[in-house]
């Protein structure tokens, strides 16, 4: 008899360990959709960064080369004046001439 105590007595005890194991696992659940749904952002998040900077480095280098041809036209308009000085020190030397 002393055994059937024991058995009737540890049911409301298992009973409560499984609602309790239950109960973590549907936490551990939800813990584990919340970790999803922060990955899933973060790999948002990461792809419009890698976006951002490709659109960054296009930018960066249509400047680059926009630098270049600025400094070609200096050296075209450098060479044109030199050319012109050139052409009215010719002027100056003929008009001297008598």
């Amino acid at each position: 008899m002393k055994t059937q105590n024991n058995m009737t007595e540890n049911l409301p005890n298992a009973n409560m360990e499984t609602y309790q194991t239950s109960a973590l696992d549907s936490r551990t659940t939800a813990s584990n959709n919340q970790i999803t749904d922060l990955d899933s952002q973060a790999t948002a998040s990461n792809n419009q960064s890698t976006a951002s900077n490709t659109q960054s480095s296009a930018w960066d280098s249509q400047a680059t080369a926009s630098s270049s041809q600025a400094t070609a036209l200096d050296s075209q308009a450098r060479a044109s004046n030199s050319r012109t000085s050139n052409l009215n020190t010719q002027s100056t030397a003929s008009s001297s001439r008598p």
